[in-house]
């Protein structure tokens, strides 16, 4: 019965980085935010496109290592080297999203 109510058990994460991006894929908070921003855009005629919110890019972000996540106090260092010959110097180094 709990199963039924609560969902099926959280899977186990070697990192809480990686239980944080699946909670926060699989939360209500974001769905219900997609929705919203979805009747948003409608109103305007634009339709809303959540390319991090592939679910094979999600798979991407919890197999890679802790290493890739962060480091020296810069985050998303695989989508800047990806990004290196198409990014603005500013963009790859500013220690801001």
């Amino acid at each position: 019965m709990a199963e039924k109510v609560y969902g099926p058990p959280e899977p186990p994460f070697p990192t809480i980085a990686q239980r944080s991006i699946y909670q926060d894929m699989t939360g209500g908070a974001v769905i219900h935010f997609i929705e919203d921003e979805e009747r948003s855009g409608a109103e305007f005629g634009i339709e809303m496109r959540y390319p991090y919110a592939d679910r094979r890019i999600v798979e991407f972000g919890l197999a890679i290592p802790e290493e890739l996540r962060w480091r020296g106090g810069q985050r998303k260092l695989v989508l800047r080297e990806a990004m290196r010959d198409r990014l603005p110097v500013e963009v790859l180094t500013r220690k801001t999203s």
